[in-house]
């Protein structure tokens, strides 16, 4: 095994290490969360160029409670997911300490990448 060998290896290696930790992470601090099922009031998609590319976003509107309090959420811009459809319900998840602070059901789809950043690097260390 050469120095390039040991270069890519320390590469994936560190790469896995620092995903399951940032996954870790978020998993741990999710548990500070209360989840909180809710309902999508509207949701609308939208396609545009974006660097010369077809892209679609979605704008969805929430309505959901927690605690006696009322929220009507919206996504910025069209970041939103394309999936859901006015009426569907959507889970939310709000701070036990702070109740403005919310993730939304869109921005939880980083789990799936942090874990398929962790089977690459992962793959490419038993396959170099």
């Amino acid at each position: 095994m050469g120095l390039e060998d040991l270069t890519q290896y320390l590469i994936f290696g560190a790469l896995a290490l620092f995903a399951t930790i940032k996954l870790v992470i978020v998993l741990v601090k999710i548990k500070t969360y209360d989840k909180v099922k809710g309902v999508v009031t509207s949701s609308f998609k939208k396609e545009f160029i974006d660097a010369d590319a077809f892209t679609k976003g979605g704008h969805n509107k929430y309505h959901f409670e927690h605690n006696g309090k009322v929220y009507d959420i919206e996504d910025n811009f069209f970041e939103g997911s394309t999936k859901l459809k006015e009426g569907s319900e959507a889970y939310f998840y709000v701070s036990k300490k702070n109740d403005n602070k919310i993730v939304k059901p869109g921005e939880l789809n980083f789990i799936k990448y942090w874990v398929l950043v962790i089977l690459v690097c992962i793959f490419g260390i038993i396959l170099w």
